[in-house]
Order: structure tokens, then C-alpha cells, then sequence
């Protein structure tokens, strides 16, 4: 008898361990179904900020008419710093940026900073000592007739990291003729934060990579055993065959083992490699919860099969529902509400609905930023950068009637606040200080340093409120009614999240000003990115 229960607790343990397995393997498939739409809709965001060079009549007509390099260099030596900082985002973190003729002269360059640690070239095609830009990828995709945005990179070993690369063609005379292009280049870090919002697993590594080229996104750090395996899938890839073919070698190679989706469009591969580590642990799971059956079933035989199984299950039964929910949050966020706006943008871009485009952009960094579980605590930048697109919206909601200014101390931008700190503030400002205001709606957001502490101040010419009040009443310790619904309670929650963080004496205050009013939130100076 006892050795017919030791034998039914072993199925019952290996079923429980295939069980959680099947559930990884699940898992990760999900993953990088999820990084692919979120990557898909990045690099769309992408290229519509790169089409919007067209806005640039001059520059386009310059290039339209055959003017000499050097005039076009002369006319237009700054325009890259202007694009890169006027159409894309912080978020975006673009390291650099150059404009091209046809014949890949360089009419323009920006570079982000320009220090031994944050070095980028002043043209890709003049590689040093130091760095290959892995610039001849760009050339043959020019001379090449594909139309499509080219997604590449190269090792930047100043930054010790990845730089991602996309090149756009500029094209006139109803894209007939292709007359320059625009080469930008962005961190890493703008793939592989998004990425680690679809992750499931400690050890997970995920890479991206042109058919042809090389590895450009590179997320996690790989065991012995996924290095042996990434280096086959990298160099089979960099090969340059059909992607469905390398697709199907890797698959019947190494099984489950590797999922790997691609992006057509792009010729884009996503692949992932589950840790050996899982595998073995799998397996010294199940070792050891069968020699400890043995050891009970002298004592509980009638009690041995369930309890060691209850134990496997409910490990997978917990993995599963965080699965589980983390997949259904990233479903939500990118399956239907970034696709749904990305695809409103480009349509409205093609239909020449420039605002309609900009306001489905603004949505979707919104729901983007509001949606992502993973940072509770952000730099002040990224709270800027959505305040920016809320006032976007708004403004656009109400007939352009609101006029913002942001005058926020560059020294700043790195200091750390909880998330959703600054919109709660905007919003109450405009649904009740604006409200009645006739005529011009304004709303200002400044920074200054006052005794050791970073103040962010908004401020409106709406119909004002009682501070003294306010202030008594931030101050009063309630915290049971933060759960309620009334948007004042919203105040009192961004004071005690402030408080929380950056410890007594910092929160919200609201000021006495002559007229409308005046919410300043006081932060740590100290808490910044490291």
C-alpha cells in the first residue's frame, strides 16, 4: 500500500510539475506576444514623429530642387536640433539625430550631449578607433527600393549599451523620388523599459533583431546555456534568409525552449529563451518534495498525496493568476487601446488631419503612462511629458481655450515624485478654477528651489479657493476618507503619497495668491535618479 501512494504522489508531483511548466512556457509566449504589439505600436509612434519633417515646406522644397549640398547645409545646419526637440518626446530618449541627402551627405546633426560617457558621432559613416555605427545597413537600405523605416543599431561602447536606430526616407512628387532621409538614433532603455512591463519571470531575456543584422535590443541577462542559444538565433538571422525559414529552424531546434514572433513590416524578430535555470528547479522541485513524501508517509500516508500536491499547485495557481492578470492588463493596454489610436493617427495623417493624428498620439502616451503598473515612483520629467499631452487634450476638448505655460528648472527634471502627482492638481483646476472663467483660461507650471526643497508650483486665473481652509484641512490625519470619491480627496492623497515618500514636512500647499489660485507641491531634493 505504501508504496502504490508513493507511486500515485509521484504522478500526482510530476503532473503538477509539468503543470507549472506548461504554465511558464504559457507564459512566455504571452510575453513576447505582448512586447510585439507594444513594439509594433512604438515603432509606428516613431515613424509618425519622423513623417512630420514634411511640416518643414522650406526644407522639403530645398531638397526637391536639386540645391547644392552646400547651400542646403548652410540654409539648414540646426534643423536636426530643432526637429529632435520640438517632435520628439523625453520618453523617447533620441540620442541623436542627422539629416541626409540622397547621396548621404550630412546636412545636419544633433547629439544629445557630446562627454567621454555620452559620445555619438557627428556622421554615422565616420567610424573611429572606438565604434563601428553600423553604417553600410543604412546605405544599402537607401540605394535598396524599400520604402518602409528601417529599424537597425550598433554598440555604443562609450554608453556600454545598445543604441536603436531607425531611418526614414524622404520622399517628393507622390513618393516618387526618394531626396534625403533623417537617421535617429535612441537609447536602449526606450525598448527595454516597455519591454519589462510585459515580463513574467526573473531571468527573462528578450531580444530584438533585423533580419540581417545585428541584435539591436537586448533585455536581460542570459544564462550560459540562453547565450549558446542566442548567439545560433543571432547569427542565423544576421544571415539574411527568410525570416520564416530561420523562424522554423529555430523552432524545431530547440522546442519550447525559444519563442520567437516576428514584424514583417520592419523584418523584425522578437524571440525569447526560457532560463535553464526553470528546468532544473522544475526538477530539483520535484526530487525533493518526493523524498519528503517518503519521510511523511511513514507518519500520514492518507494525507501525503495531497498535501505535496497542494504545494506544486498551489505554486502554479499562483503564477498563473499573476500571469493571468498581467497579461490581461497588457492585452487591454496595447491590443485594443494603442492600436486602436495608433491606427486613428495614421489614418488621420494620411487623410491630412494633422490635429486628429497629434490628439490620438496624446491619448495613447496617456493611457500609456497612466496604465503601467511598474513605476510607482518617476522622475519629474515623465510627469511633465504627461501633463503636456492631458493639456493637449483638454485644451483641444475646449475649443484651444486653455493657454499653458511650463517653465520647469532643467536641474529639476530628475527629481522623484509619486506618479499621477501633478495631473489630479491640473484637473481640479480647470474642472473647477477655469470652469466659470470667461475669456482666456490660464494655467502655469513653474519650479524654483525654496529652503533645500524642489517646489512645483500650478497655478490658474480661475475663481481661486480658501488656502487657510485647504490647509487645515490637508492637515487634518483622515486618512480612512482617501478612498472616497470627492476630488479634494484626490489633494489629500497626493499630500500623504508626498509625505510617504519624501518623509514630514513635504506635500501639497496651497498658497494665497491675489487672484485664482495657487497649489504648490513640495518634494525632496534629494530624491532623484541615480
Amino acid at each position: 500500500m505504501t508504496i502504490g501512494i508513493g507511486v500515485l504522489t509521484y504522478v500526482n508531483l510530476r503532473l503538477s510539475s509539468d503543470a507549472l511548466m506548461t504554465q511558464i512556457e504559457e507564459s512566455n509566449d504571452k510575453s513576447i506576444r505582448n512586447i510585439r504589439t507594444d513594439m509594433e505600436m512604438m515603432l509606428r509612434y516613431t515613424q509618425n514623429s519622423m513623417a512630420r519633417i514634411y511640416e518643414y515646406d522650406d526644407f522639403i522644397a530645398a531638397l526637391k530642387a536639386d540645391d547644392s549640398f552646400e547651400d542646403i547645409h548652410n540654409s539648414y545646419v540646426t534643423l536636426s536640433r530643432s526637429f529632435a526637440t520640438e517632435y520628439f518626446t523625453s520618453e523617447q530618449r533620441v540620442d541623436a539625430l542627422y539629416l541626409y541627402t540622397a547621396e548621404h551627405n550630412c546636412i545636419s546633426y544633433y547629439r544629445r550631449a557630446d562627454t567621454p560617457t555620452y559620445r555619438y558621432p557627428t556622421d554615422i559613416y565616420n567610424n573611429d578607433a572606438q565604434a563601428d555605427y553600423n553604417a553600410e545597413i543604412v546605405r544599402a537600405y537607401i540605394e535598396s527600393d524599400e520604402s518602409d523605416m528601417l529599424v537597425s543599431g550598433y554598440y555604443n561602447p562609450a554608453r556600454e549599451n545598445n543604441v536603436i536606430r531607425f531611418v526614414y526616407k524622404i520622399y517628393v512628387d507622390n513618393r516618387d523620388r526618394m531626396v534625403g532621409y533623417i537617421v535617429c538614433d535612441m537609447d536602449e532603455r526606450t525598448i527595454t523599459d516597455r519591454i519589462e512591463n510585459f515580463t513574467y519571470y526573473e531571468n527573462q531575456s528578450v531580444y530584438i533583431q533585423p533580419l540581417g543584422d545585428r541584435v539591436c535590443v537586448s533585455y536581460g541577462e542570459a544564462e550560459a546555456e540562453q547565450a549558446q542559444i542566442y548567439g545560433y538565433i543571432s547569427e542565423m538571422l544576421s544571415l539574411g534568409d527568410n525570416i520564416n525559414n530561420v523562424k522554423q529552424d529555430i523552432i524545431s531546434r530547440f522546442d519550447n525552449r525559444v519563442v520567437i514572433l516576428t514584424l514583417p513590416r520592419y523584418r523584425l524578430a522578437v524571440y525569447s529563451i526560457l532560463p535553464e535555470r526553470i528546468l532544473h528547479d522544475r526538477n530539483r522541485a520535484l526530487r525533493i518534495n518526493f523524498l519528503v513524501a517518503g519521510i511523511i508517509l511513514i507518519f500520514a500516508i492518507s494525507l501525503v498525496s495531497w498535501i505535496l500536491s497542494s504545494a506544486l499547485s498551489y505554486r502554479y495557481n499562483l503564477m498563473r493568476q499573476q500571469a493571468e492578470f498581467r497579461a490581461l492588463q497588457a492585452q487591454i493596454n496595447p491590443h485594443f487601446l494603442y492600436n486602436t489610436l495608433g491606427a486613428m493617427s495614421g489614418i488621420a495623417r494620411r487623410s491630412g488631419c494633422p490635429e486628429v493624428s497629434d490628439l490620438s498620439v496624446a491619448l495613447s502616451d496617456i493611457f500609456r503612462y497612466s496604465m503601467n503598473t511598474k513605476e510607482d515612483i518617476v522622475p519629474l520629467y515623465k510627469e511633465i511629458a504627461h501633463i503636456r499631452n492631458y493639456l493637449y487634450v483638454m485644451s483641444a476638448r475646449m475649443q484651444n481655450e486653455i493657454y499653458t505655460e511650463i517653465s520647469v528648472r532643467p536641474e529639476d527634471m530628475n527629481v522623484r515624485l509619486p506618479k499621477l502627482t501633478l495631473q489630479p492638481i491640473v484637473e481640479n483646476a480647470i474642472k473647477h478654477g477655469l470652469s466659470e472663467v470667461r475669456g482666456d483660461k490660464r494655467i502655469n507650471i513653474t519650479s524654483e528651489e525654496r529652503e533645500g526643497k524642489i517646489a512645483v508650483s500650478i497655478s490658474d486665473n480661475g475663481c481661486g479657493m480658501d488656502a487657510d481652509a485647504m490647509n487645515r484641512w490637508l492637515s487634518m490625519n483622515d486618512g480612512d476618507k482617501l478612498s472616497e470619491g470627492d476630488d479634494s480627496i484626490g489633494l489629500k492623497n497626493i499630500h500623504r503619497r508626498i509625505g510617504y515618500y519624501c518623509g514630514k514636512g513635504y506635500g501639497v500647499v496651497v498658497e494665497k495668491v491675489s487672484s485664482g489660485s495657487k497649489v504648490t507641491v513640495f518634494i525632496a531634493k534629494s530624491k532623484e535618479m541615480e
